[in-house]
């Protein structure tokens, strides 16, 4: 649909990668902070794996407050949330969406990456779900507004600062599966 752009708001860049990023109050014709529907696909970017696997990062949604992650794209089976990288590189994983309040994870996906969610100080909640093995370093570092995480029965690893300085986090349910917590991975969480 139709879209403007607050010109005082906004910040516009363009990746290593050539792909472009506008992040700021951009705002649609209709479901302006929810992901749209076709597959969840728009706004995110996809990064094949191999032949029959990906990736998921955010891509041009980093605005917006809702993400629904499809379990497929074009075929490939969405198994990872992508690792964050530096400005070189063209992987952001959800790193630094500030108005993400939810993100809605497949039962597709295996491994959340490095540093993948953090600094998303909006989201609230999160549920990982029971397909998840690894929860990478700093994973969720910095989710300043995190509340509560459900940690899914399959999580063997939870990674070095996972959940540091998540100053809300008042609870953590996860099952027996965890078998490695890395260091100060819930390290000033109140």
């Amino acid at each position: 649909g139709d879209a403007y752009i607050d010109l005082d708001t906004f910040d516009f860049y363009v990746k290593a990668s050539g792909a472009w990023v506008l992040s700021g109050n951009i705002k649609g014709d209709s479901n302006e902070n929810v992901s749209p529907d076709h597959n969840g696909t728009i706004g995110l970017e996809f990064y094949p794996l191999n032949d029959t696997e990906c990736a998921v990062g955010v891509g041009t949604a980093i605005c917006l407050e809702e993400i629904v992650i499809p379990s497929t794209y074009k075929g490939l089976k969405v198994t990872t949330i992508s690792e964050f990288r530096d400005s070189m590189n063209c992987s952001t994983g959800f790193y630094g969406c500030e108005n993400l309040k939810t993100i809605t994870i497949p039962d597709s996906v295996t491994t959340i990456g490095y540093s993948a969610f953090s600094s998303c100080d909006s989201l609230t909640s999160v549920t990982i779900p029971d397909s998840v093995t690894t929860i990478g370093d700093y994973a969720f570092y910095y989710c300043t507004s995190l509340t509560s995480v459900t940690i899914g029965d399959s999580v063997t690893t939870i990674g070095e600062d996972a959940f540091y300085w998540c100053f809300s986090l008042t609870s953590v349910t996860m099952g027996d599966s965890v078998t490695t917590i890395g260091d100060w991975a819930f390290r000033d969480c109140d």
